[in-house]
């Protein structure tokens, strides 16, 4: 491991060797995944520790081990401290008294983490009312101080009424955000805390992470927007994890100026602003993962195919879109579409174009209704008015008609994910073969020890890959992806963005949704804003107001 320098300042949270071995299954065998192995890190008041690399690496166990959040059964050694408490060995009821108040955890499926029949502000309220900032969790008082909780995040008061499945992507993330200020602790773990944010937004978000830190509070960022943290310069110091191990950790500025490992140096080079390039081969299997194995032996096992992924889309059984030539005019439109969830309207005469070959990128902020028009053009939403055809012909919101042109990559896993179903299943339920099944899993990064475990024992984006790998086998003509790299590690998003252009090389029409301009700009034939398709008609085959990505 590569040290650049050390926290001066005593720690409000410590990990000292600390080793997590969660149990597991690969087919009928019995295993441990080596989730983390022997790292230390230390969070001193003031400062905030962002914590990077590839999807499934370790980074979100490591915030629930310092949360008190490990899965049952799950075995770890070291010693965790918090706030000046040893934790190492401690019961629930110990962590309960802590959680809120002295730790606080932002996770990273926000809208997998409320109550999904009850609105967002009774349940802010009781947030509130458990770590002691309010007397009761009903009544004026209460629900003033969600109102005031809700502002420091960018959110109206109405959001208090909303359920979460009325929230965007966004919506719910700041809310996670909110919730876990709500008590001040002196120790707050932020997940994916930007995932789902326009630019705006999740500065601001990140802004707020910042204040806690300079009010005293060790905060630690486990992220994989590289790109803000470098923009924003939030992070005092940055940790790099590769197969459960901290493998280099130093100053923001050296670590991203002068990376001395070679993965930190292949992580940043596949940001879109340092050419995109994935890096090659896949992370390792983290299932009685060898002891030795570092980096250099992931490079020395990359088959030499000519591609930097180590395969090709085409190659695959599993990809490309179904037989017959698109006709002449064939694409997927949406016109003068309109969405209104109670009082509230969300957007009205929205009409967009997808090309079969091109991909069109969408781009707007927050809460501007991307998610719910890509819905409406996979037939998932009925629009209040407008219609939704591919090739004149209206899309069917009925189960198994014309829904089979279109394929859905969703914003959150989590939602869209059956949490019964193994990965396998998971990618297999479109109809797939055990070989094309096999195809996708290679092609979206998943090794084979993932696929017989179930969504709950994966990270948020190895669960992505599964999902965009179910989307591979159904051989859409049209593929929309809502913000599909969101949940990505730069290394994997643009593994994903190499997969996208090859798919529109193949004939596909891609909606690429998403809020990483230089992502769409290294990606989509043409980009557009949700303001502008509100008020033209606009995409991928030229209408009026598309801009060149």
């Amino acid at each position: 491991m590569t040290v650049r320098t050390g926290l001066q300042a005593p720690a409000a949270a410590t990990v000292r060797g600390l080793t997590v071995r969660i149990p597991a299954r690969v087919g009928r065998r019995r295993a441990w995944v080596h989730a983390a192995t022997d790292v230390d890190l230390d969070l001193a008041p003031g400062t905030v520790t962002a914590l990077v690399g590839e999807s499934g690496c370790g980074k979100s166990i490591l915030a629930s081990a310092l949360c008190g959040m490990l899965p049952d059964g799950t075995r770890t050694a070291g010693t965790t401290t918090i706030d000046g408490r040893t934790m190492t060995g401690a019961k629930e009821k110990d962590w309960r008294r802590l959680r809120g108040r002295t730790v606080a955890l932002a996770t990273q499926s926000a809208a997998a983490s409320f109550t999904p029949v009850r609105a967002i502000g009774p349940q802010l309220a009781e947030v509130l009312h458990a770590v002691g900032v309010t007397g009761s969790a009903r009544g004026a008082p209460a629900r003033a101080a969600v109102a005031d909780l809700l502002a420091r995040v960018h959110l109206g008061p109405d959001t208090a009424r909303l359920y979460p499945h009325e929230l965007s992507g966004g919506m719910a993330q700041r809310v996670a955000v909110a919730a876990a200020l709500a008590g001040a602790p002196p120790v707050l773990v932020a997940d994916e805390p930007t995932a789902g944010l326009d630019p705006g937004l999740a500065a601001h978000v990140l802004g707020l992470l910042r204040e806690a830190a300079d009010g005293g509070a060790a905060v630690l960022l486990i992220t994989h927007d590289l790109q803000s943290v470098e923009s924003t310069g939030v992070a005092d110091h940055c940790a790099v994890m590769y197969a459960g191990r901290i493998v280099e950790r130093g100053t923001t500025g050296s670590v991203f100026s002068a990376p001395a490992h070679a993965y930190t140096a292949a992580l940043l080079a596949a940001l879109p602003s340092r050419g995109l390039h994935p890096i090659p081969g896949a992370p390792p299997e983290l299932t009685d993962l060898d002891p030795q194995h570092d980096f250099a032996a992931r490079l020395r096992a990359v088959p030499h195919t000519g591609s930097t992924a180590g395969h090709t889309t085409r190659d695959r059984q599993c990809t490309g879109h179904r037989a017959g030539d698109d006709a002449p005019g064939a694409a997927l439109r949406g016109e003068d579409l309109t969405c209104r969830y109670g009082a509230t309207a969300v957007f009205s005469g929205a009409s967009v174009t997808v090309a079969p070959g091109s991909i069109l990128g969408l781009t707007g902020v927050s809460g501007s209704g991307k998610s719910s028009l890509a819905r409406m053009l996979c037939g998932l939403q009925i629009p209040l008015a407008g219609s939704v055809t591919v090739d004149g012909r209206a899309v069917s919101t009925r189960r198994g008609r014309m829904r089979g042109d279109t394929a859905l990559l969703h914003q959150s896993p989590r939602a869209a994910a059956d949490p019964r179903m193994t990965l396998r299943a998971l990618i297999a339920e479109p109809g797939a073969s055990a070989e094309e099944v096999a195809g996708a899993a290679a092609l979206a990064g998943i090794t084979p020890d993932l696929l017989d475990r179930f969504p709950g024992q994966v990270s948020d984006g190895q669960l992505q890959r599964a999902c965009l790998a179910r989307a591979l086998v159904a051989r859409p003509r049209f593929l929309i992806c809502d913000e599909a790299t969101a949940m990505l590690d730069a290394a994997t998003a643009a593994a994903v963005a190499a997969i996208i252009t090859e798919l529109a090389a193949d004939g596909v029409g891609v909606l690429m949704i998403s809020h990483d301009h230089g992502l769409l700009r290294a990606v989509a034939h043409r980009t557009v804003d949700m303001r502008d398709i509100r008020r033209a008609g606009t995409g991928g085959s030229g209408d009026a107001g598309a801009t060149p990505a």
